[in-house]
Order: C-alpha cells, then sequence, then structure tokens
C-alpha cells in the first residue's frame, strides 16, 4: 500500500473516532438534532482537517521515496551496477549545473593540477512541490526555496593514517560525471574511469585545494565539507554559489627526501658496463661516523667493486677489494686479488666446495696452481642500479620554481641563512662558478644546476649535507670534507648520459647509473683518492693506484646472496702466519692407574673367549713371551702391541699372536696387565691428534708442545718451523703420572711466543681434571689467563673424560678471557675430529662477510601516496 493510501487510512480513522463520540447525547430529539448537527460539522471540519494531511503527507513521502530512490541510484552506481531504476513518476534531467577543480600544493611553492574545473554531470529529479533531489558528483542532496542539505555523502574521505609513528593525513577522491537523457524506469549505465593522476608534482604535494562551484547544492557541499574536513578548512561564498577547502596532505619532510632520489649503494665502486682492471687498484672500507683513519697496509678491510656485467684482471693488476659481478669472473694467471670475486658465471671448471657454505670455488687464475685468483659462484644475481634522470629532472624543474632560491654562481661560499632550515640554490649555467665553500653547519643545501657543474677545491663544512642535482657533464677535483670525511655529507646526483671526471681527490658520493666515470690525477698528485662511493654507468679510466675508502654507512644493500658470505677457504694472504702452542696434560688419570688386578696369560692363535672384559695393557716387559693381541667383533679385527692399551668389549673374541724368530707361532703367549682404572687417554690419542692438527698449517706457520703435571716440562724445545714438523712430531709423547697444576702448563707454553713476530697466537690446552694442591680455586690461573690475552694468544680448552672431575668454568674462564671457546669430549677417541675442527677453525678466516651499513634516511619519501583521485563518466540510457 502506497504512503497516499496510508494517509487516507489515518484521515478516515479520525473520521470514525469522532462518530464515536454521540453516544453522549442527553435529550433525544435535541440530542438528534445536535447529533447531525454535529456530526455534519465535524465530518466537514475532520474531513477538510484530513485531506490537508493526506496531502501533506503525500507530499512529504513523494520527497522522501524521491531521496531514497536517489540513494538507492546512488549505491548502484557506486557498485558500478550495469541497470539503474529511477521512479516511474516524476521529471528527471541531467545538466552541468557545477564543476570541481582539485590543485595539489607542492614542498617546492609550486601547484598542479589533479582535476581542471570538471563538470559535475547532475540528475535532478523535480517533485511535486518544486523541491530538487540530486545526485551531484557521487553524493545526493535536495534543494527548497531556503537553500539545499546533504543527504548522502560524497565519496570522498579526509583521512590520517600511522607512519613511522607520525600521523600523516590523506584524501581519496572518487567524482562521477553522469551523461544521457534520463527518463523513467530501468536505464542501462555504461562506465568509464580515470583513475590516473596527471600530475608529476603530486610525489611532492603538502596540501590539495578543493572548490566546488557554480552548484545550486553549494550549501549541502559547504555542510559536507565542514563536517569531513573541519570548518577551520572551507570557505563557503553563498553568493558566488562555491566552496573551496584547503586541507594538508602527507608529512613534512627534508626536501631530498620529496626529490626521490632512492640510491642503492652497494660498496664503493659500481658500473653498468664491463670492468677490466689492468692497473693496482684498492677498494676498501671505513666507518664514516667515525671518520678515516689510515689502516695498518697489513690488516686493511676490503669492501666491494661491484660490475652489473663482468669483470677481468689481467697480468699486471694488483687488486685489493672484492670484485662481485651478474656475469663472468675471469683473470689472468699473474693477476692478484687480496679476497675472493663473486660471480654467478665461470668459465673453468669447479673445484670444490667451500666448507662453511657449500658454495662453488674455482681457480679464476688457471693454470696457476695453487691459485693467486679465487672465485666464487653466487646463487643469484643482484639487481642493475637505475638512473634517475627523470628525478633530476623534476628536482631542477621544481628548484628553478621556487621562490626563495637563488643562484651561486658567484658566491666564494654556499651557507644556510639565519632563520631558515635549509638554502635553496638554482643555475641554469654554473660556467665560471667562483665556489670554493660549502658551509651545512646551519642545515641542508639544495642545489639545482641545469647545466654541467665543476667543483674544483671545494671544501664541505659543518655537520649538515649538501645535496647537487645536475642535469650536465660533472667534474668534480679536490672536494674534501671537514672535519673528517663522513662521506654522506656530500651527495652529487648526475645524468646517465653524460660524463663524470674525478680528479684527485673526492670526499662524499658521486651517484650518477649509467653514466661515464673516469678516475685521474693532476699535477703532483701520487693517485686518484675516494672517500666515500662511485656509482656510475662504464668506468672508462681508472689511473694506476686508485684507492677507494667506503664510507659502510651508506651501504643500502649487498649484492652477495645471504647463502654465499662467509666463505671460509684458505687463500694465500688471506691471514697472518699462525705459532700453536699444545699445553697437554701428563698427569696420572691420563693413562691407566690404580692396583693392578693380575697378569693374565693368552695362549694360542685360535679365537677363543677373554679371560675378562675391560681395559688392559699388552706385557712389554721382555720377559717371557711379548707377543701381540688380537680382538675381534665380528668381521672387524683390532690388533694390539706390547706397551698399547685397549679394551675388551663383552663377546668380542681374542687371539695371542707372537713373533717367534721371524714367523708367527700358532702356539703363540701373550701377557695382559690389568687395572683397575684404564686412564682418559691410554693409547695417547692426544698425540695422534696434535700430529694431525699441525698437518693442516700452512708454509710460515710454526708449532711447539708442552706437557704438565704439577708441573709443567717441554715435550719441543722451540717453536718448529712447517719444514721441521717431522722433528716436532718425533718429539710428542705421551706421559702420565703426577698431579695437576693448569696455571703452570700455559705459564710455561707462554714462554715459547715471540712478541716481536706478526704471527697469530694460538694456544691449545688439553686437562682431563682440577688444580689439585696448587690454586685450587683458579685464581693465579685465571691472572695468567690475562696475561695471555694481553700477549694476544687466543687459548682454546679442552676438557676430556668425566665432566664431574674437570674444573669446566676455570677452562670456560680461559677460552673466554682470550677470545678462545672451550669444548668438552667425553672419549679420546674423539679427540683427532676435536683438533681437525679447532685447526680449521685456526686456519680458515671470513673473507667476504658483509653487512648492510645503517642508512640514516631512504631518499624514496613520497606524499603522493596521499592522494587517491577517480574519476567517473556514467552514461544513462533507456
Amino acid at each position: 500500500m502506497g504512503s497516499g493510501e496510508q494517509g487516507s487510512e489515518i484521515g478516515l480513522r479520525h473520521a470514525g473516532d469522532s462518530d464515536g463520540e454521540t453516544e453522549r447525547a442527553v435529550s433525544p430529539v435535541v440530542g438528534i438534532i445536535l447529533l447531525f448537527g454535529m456530526v455534519f460539522i465535524g465530518a466537514a471540519v475532520v474531513a477538510v482537517a484530513g485531506m490537508t494531511l493526506v496531502d501533506d503527507l503525500q507530499t512529504d513521502s513523494t520527497g522522501e521515496q524521491a531521496e531514497r530512490a536517489m540513494q538507492q541510484v546512488d549505491h548502484d552506481l557506486a557498485s558500478e551496477k550495469d541497470a539503474v531504476q529511477l521512479l516511474e513518476d516524476g521529471n528527471y534531467e541531467i545538466d552541468g549545473q557545477g564543476s570541481i577543480s582539485v590543485t595539489a600544493r607542492t614542498k617546492f611553492g609550486t601547484t598542479c593540477s589533479l582535476i581542471d574545473d570538471d563538470s559535475l554531470g547532475t540528475l535532478h529529479y523535480e517533485t511535486a512541490d518544486g523541491r530538487s533531489v540530486a545526485h551531484q558528483g557521487g553524493g545526493v542532496f535536495t534543494r527548497t526555496e531556503s537553500g539545499s542539505t546533504m543527504v548522502s555523502r560524497p565519496d570522498i574521505r579526509y583521512y590520517t593514517d600511522e607512519v613511522d609513528g607520525e600521523s600523516v593525513p590523506g584524501i581519496q577522491i572518487s567524482i562521477t560525471d553522469l551523461t544521457g537523457n534520463p527518463g523513467q524506469g530501468t536505464h542501462s549505465a555504461e562506465y568509464e574511469q580515470n583513475n590516473s593522476i596527471d600530475c608529476p608534482a603530486a610525489r611532492y604535494a603538502t596540501g590539495v585545494e578543493i572548490t566546488v562551484e557554480d552548484t545550486p547544492y553549494h550549501h549541502g557541499w559547504a555542510e559536507f565539507f565542514n563536517a569531513e574536513f573541519g570548518t577551520e578548512n572551507v570557505d563557503a561564498k553563498p553568493d558566488q554559489q562555491s566552496v573551496t577547502v584547503n586541507a594538508t596532505l602527507g608529512t613534512d619532510q627534508p626536501l631530498e627526501s620529496y626529490v626521490g632520489v632512492d640510491p642503492t649503494i652497494y660498496g664503493g665502486l659500481y658500473t653498468d658496463d664491463p670492468l677490466q682492471l689492468d692497473k693496482d687498484l684498492t677498494v676498501d672500507r671505513y666507518n664514516g661516523n667515525d671518520g678515516w683513519h689510515d689502516p695498518d697496509p697489513n690488516n686493511v678491510t676490503e669492501d666491494l667493486l661491484v660490475s652489473a656485467d663482468t669483470i677481468g684482471l689481467t697480468d699486471d693488476s694488483l687488486v685489493t677489494g672484492i670484485p662481485v659481478t651478474n656475469g663472468k669472473f675471469t683473470a689472468d694467471s699473474d693477476a692478484n686479488l687480496s679476497a675472493v670475486g663473486y660471480a654467478t658465471k665461470f668459465d673453468v671448471p669447479s673445484f670444490g666446495e667451500d666448507n662453511a657454505t657449500g658454495t662453488k670455488l674455482y681457480n679464476v687464475s688457471r693454470p696457476t696452481y695453487p691459485a693467486t685468483v679465487y672465485g666464487a659462484k653466487m646463487d643469484g644475481g643482484f639487481d642493475t642500479v637505475s638512473a634517475v634522470d627523470d628525478d633530476i629532472d623534476t628536482a631542477v624543474e621544481q628548484i628553478g620554481k621556487m621562490d626563495r632560491k637563488t643562484g651561486f654562481k658567484t658566491k666564494k661560499t654556499l651557507r644556510v641563512p639565519d632563520g631558515e632550515a635549509d638554502a635553496i640554490y638554482y643555475e641554469s649555467s654554473a660556467a665560471g662558478q667562483q665556489l670554493d665553500e660549502i658551509d651545512t653547519s646551519g642545515g641542508i643545501i639544495h642545489v639545482a644546476v641545469d647545466s654541467n657543474l665543476k667543483l674544483d677545491d671545494v671544501e664541505v663544512t659543518g655537520n649538515g649535507r649538501a645535496y647537487f642535482y645536475v642535469s650536465g657533464s660533472i667534474i668534480a677535483e679536490d672536494v674534501t670534507i671537514e672535519p673528517n670525511q663522513g662521506a654522506s655529507k656530500l651527495w652529487v646526483y648526475g645524468k646517465s648520459d653524460k660524463n663524470v671526471k674525478i680528479r684527485n681527490d673526492f670526499q662524499g658520493v658521486l651517484y650518477a647509473p649509467g653514466s661515464d666515470v673516469s678516475l685521474t690525477t693532476t699535477g703532483s698528485n701520487a693517485h686518484p683518492e675516494v672517500h666515500g662511493a662511485v656509482v656510475g654507468g662504464e668506468i672508462t679510466n681508472i689511473e694506476a693506484g686508485t684507492e677507494i675508502h667506503f664510507d659502510e654507512t651508506l651501504r643500502t644493500d649487498v649484492p652477495i646472496p645471504n647463502a654465499n658470505q662467509g666463505l671460509e677457504i684458505p687463500h694465500p694472504g688471506e691471514r697472518k702466519p699462525v705459532d700453536v702452542m699444545f699445553a697437554l696434560d701428563r698427569s696420572g688419570s691420563m693413562g691407566p692407574h690404580g692396583y693392578r688386578i693380575r697378569s693374565h696369560e693368552i695362549n694360542g692363535a685360535d679365537w677363543q673367549s677373554p679371560p675378562f672384559t675391560g681395559s688392559f695393557r699388552v706385557d712389554d716387559s721382555g720377559f717371557g713371551f711379548s707377543g701381540s693381541v688380537q680382538i675381534k667383533n665380528g668381521s672387524d679385527v683390532e690388533t694390539v702391541n706390547p706397551g698399547e692399551y685397549a679394551v675388551i668389549e663383552p663377546g668380542e673374541r681374542i687371539r695371542a699372536k707372537e713373533k717367534c724368530y721371524g714367523n708367527w707361532c700358532t702356539d703363540a703367549e701373550t701377557t695382559l696387565n690389568r687395572y683397575s682404572n684404564p686412564g682418559n687417554d691410554p693409547d695417547g690419542k692426544r698425540i695422534e691428534a696434535t700430529k694431525k692438527f699441525v698437518g693442516q698449517m700452512k708454509d710460515g706457520d710454526r708449532a711447539g708442545a708442552i706437557e704438565f703435571n704439577s708441573r709443567a716440562s717441554p715435550l719441543t724445545t722451540d717453536l718448529y718451523t712447517h719444514a721441521n714438523f717431522d722433528d716436532f712430531n718425533s718429539s710428542l709423547d705421551a706421559n702420565a703420572n703426577g698431579g695437576t697444576y693448569i696455571g703452570d702448563g700455559v705459564d710455561y707454553a707462554l714462554e715459547y711466543y715471540e712478541p716481536s713476530t706478526d704471527s697469530e697466537k694460538i694456544m691449545i690446552l688439553l686437562t682431563d681434571g682440577k688444580n689439585d694442591g696448587t690454586d685450587e680455586d683458579g685464581s693465579t690461573t685465571r691472572t695468567i689467563a690475562a696475561e695471555a690475552d694481553e700477549d694476544d694468544v687466543t687459548v682454546y680448552t679442552v676438557g676430556l673424560g668425566n665432566e664431574n672431575d674437570i674444573d669446566v668454568d676455570l677452562l670456560k674462564d680461559i677460552a673466554d678471557i682470550t677470545g678462545g671457546n672451550y669444548t668438552h669430549v667425553s672419549s679420546a677417541s674423539q679427540l683427532n675430529e676435536l683438533f681437525k675442527n679447532i685447526g680449521k677453525d685456526v686456519q680458515d678466516r671470513s673473507i667476504a662477510s658483509m653487512d648492510i651499513g645503517s642508512f640514516e634516511e631512504s631518499n624514496d619519501w613520497s606524499n603522493e601516496y596521499a592522494i587517491e583521485v577517480r574519476q567517473t563518466t556514467i552514461e544513462l540510457d533507456q
């Protein structure tokens, strides 16, 4: 039932109620007359009142119905439905009563148009009483003679997001423009959207202005804008039928963040093109927060020289650094490289894999053997550094439009004016400039150069930063940073199709991916020297002896995959020579001890059940028979010779095997001596492990050994050189007697080291017990460990046997004090593997473990994300 019918029912119910009141008459005749009179009059009055109420309700209902219908239209259009339903009565039309413009204000003080005074195609519906209900720009409004109001809000949202803990305002605008010749009933709808923003400077936007004008619904728009943006941001002009909003966007970032350059810095030198090195080159690193300090030439920390193409070293090259390439890495047989080169491709077969990472390794300098240049194959490549031409063009253009820019060509010093946070300089031609100093003590300095630039004998001072955006060629000659060489204080950005020349000294960042770069000298300068980073295209010339000292705080990424970092392969020149001292426990607990049970004789060469199980020693007294013993466990047979120790396990078989007059006797006899405690190392496995350790050492390394019980004594008289390791091995002996004093063993071993040598000093301390009698609390031993640390001796401690019998805390403290580590093994049979691993740790050093340096700011900030504009043209057709 329609609303008009509802109004009729209400009117009829009121009339019925009046009829009911006649029951209260007193005089039948007069009452009837009065009754009919009252009924007639009352009915007339009620009828008139009811008709008025019905008309009002019908009128109001028609307006409400129109509003609801228009809201449904808005919903259907927002949902992009193919069909839209209009009311079956009333008049519809679409006209251009209104327009909207949206303009962004930028950090540079310029503006750009997001929506340029576009028509608001509006769908109107006229109600019977002259009201108008309209869909305009994505909202629904109603208008009477007294003004307009908003029925449902347009699709414009002013919001805030949390970005790095800061509330950042943004805006979303979706505007509809309706076309067609509407009538009543069902209409088809065709949509054409435009979501692009034809405004490159939008990324620098700091505010937005929205103006809706020439619309009869301006009061409704003002109502909406006041609610959405706040009255303080809205300027309504009813006489002009317009309303304007001014709102902030994004967050106020330093100007360099808006420029858009997002640098990728892998290391000291980067090139897009093949890099062929036929001269000496050094690429090392330092921390710009501490400033530059001349390193010990024997202790340089190499850094990366990166090519997105290939890297080749010729016979005359001597490279200190870590080459990394997406292509092939090659080297002539006489080339020299301080570290390892990384590549994705190799022309030579792999000789093996790295022990720590499994990375495939190559002798790049074949046929030279051993290799003078090693290579490691990366699991994957790295991203090529992109040119920044568009960013430079935008920066130069926008800075050129800023009101507070000044020229710099005739200035001796660039500085930040008092009261300002930064300074803006611009030149369309920098030829003949007179610049001597860039003073950043007052803040940030930005310089846009729409031509070539030459920085000659220029000093950067202060604790701020300077940024140059250069559209032409660049010459940087004798550019220095004071008070230290923290390279992040100067950034020079260049374009890909230009020449970049670095002469003599340059301190800062030269970032021009794709450009042609040369590093040369003038006058009496010995060689070019860079503190910072160079990112270019083709390296056209590198003068012999060039040094690039990379400020590691600049690093934004590492081109070497994590799985290939931290190689541990031996490499000539990779480490210093090593002096190793072994301090071996010879206390009685190492060998068989306790009371002797008795001697047992084994007779015959046939396998037989043993007289006992457990530990024993084959008699070697020379009296009677002194033959060997064989122990069988399944198919495994172990031979134990006179004087040696062994263990018989349950279920094993045994036989005697005596040598008689050069032949094996069939009726052999052997005496077994059994002790109550076999000891922790009855077979002298510590001696075998020591020999295997020195077998891993290289030419230039030295080794010595002492043993200790309650006091220390020498096994070798000196540190033996690599050539005399056979003599070292023959000097070793596994003795076992006496008590234990660990401190005396460490102290005695320290006497072997020569303080004047540059060798790396290592000590391996093995014990199975605790200090007894002397220094039971370990305080003196810890003091001796501190002396070892002062002498740069690293002590690896090993506890053998039951840990309850070992002073674990003392051994751990000795290792911690000297920078070594503690390891426990329960059986002497484990010493071989343990000593092998310690030897590997001593021999191998990490060659290329790269960490991403701290980078104070990522210049990828953009307020463009804070603006979203969509315009939709919709054609309605019956």
